[in-house]
């Protein structure tokens, strides 16, 4: 059984239209006025890299929840450079 981590971050801010999810993670997109846009986008790049997993919901009423999926790790292992290394289960 594969373990790890899941959290979720719901806020109550005015959320996102249907037709908006796909491009939320898209470098320089933005929903706010004077927003750069790439806050989401290296989030998920930082994430991916972890193997792990980033996405929206909308909420019903209003605001949208972000989660995030991490896989568990097994245990450090000292790398043949003395780098310590985790090893992914």
């Amino acid at each position: 059984m594969a373990r790890g981590a899941v959290v979720a971050v719901e806020d109550a801010g005015v959320g996102f239209a249907e037709d908006e999810a796909d491009r939320l993670f898209e470098a320089f997109y933005t929903t706010k006025p004077g927003g750069l846009g790439m806050g989401l986008s290296i989030s998920r790049s930082i994430i991916d890299s972890h193997r792990g997993r980033l996405w929206a919901t909308a909420n019903p009423d209003h605001g949208a929840t972000f989660h995030l999926a991490l896989q568990g790790m097994r245990r450090a292992r000292r790398h043949h450079n003395d780098r310590l290394e985790a090893e992914a289960e």
